[in-house]
C-alpha cells in the first residue's frame, strides 16, 4: 500500500515526514562515507606523497587546490558528485594534485586502505 496517496491528511503528512528523515539519514551516511573514502583514497595519500617528494608547497596546497583536481577527476570520470563542491575554474590544480598512487607502494596503499584508518587524516 503506498501510504503518500492515504486519504487521511495526518497519516500522510506523517509518513512523508518519517520518509523525508529517513532519506535524510541515508544521504548523510552516504556524504560522510564517500568524504571518508576521498580522504583515505586521495587526500591523504596525496599529502603522503609530497611529503616524501620533500615538495611542501604541493603537500600544503593539497588541501586548497589538489582537492579541486581530485573533485573535478572523480565527477568528470565516475559522475560522482562529492559532498565537497569543487571549484572547477580553479587554475592551481597541479599544486596538491598528482598521479600518487604511482609514486606510492604496495605498503602505502595497504596502510591507506586498512579499515582501521578509513577516513583519518
Amino acid at each position: 500500500e503506498n501510504l503518500a496517496n492515504e486519504p487521511n491528511e495526518a497519516s500522510r503528512v506523517l509518513f512523508l515526514e518519517a520518509l523525508y528523515k529517513i532519506q535524510f539519514m541515508i544521504e548523510d551516511f552516504l556524504d560522510g562515507h564517500k568524504e571518508n573514502a576521498f580522504k583515505s583514497s586521495l587526500h591523504e595519500p596525496a599529502r603522503f606523497y609530497f611529503h616524501l617528494c620533500r615538495n611542501t608547497h604541493h603537500r600544503d596546497h593539497v588541501n586548497v587546490h589538489g582537492i579541486n583536481g581530485y573533485l573535478c577527476l572523480l565527477h568528470g570520470w565516475f559522475g560522482c558528485q562529492m559532498p565537497m563542491i569543487p571549484q572547477s575554474d580553479d587554475e592551481d590544480t597541479f599544486k596538491g594534485c598528482a598521479d600518487i598512487w604511482r609514486g606510492l607502494s604496495e605498503d602505502a596503499w595497504n596502510a591507506f586502505s586498512d579499515p582501521r584508518n578509513f577516513g583519518k587524516k
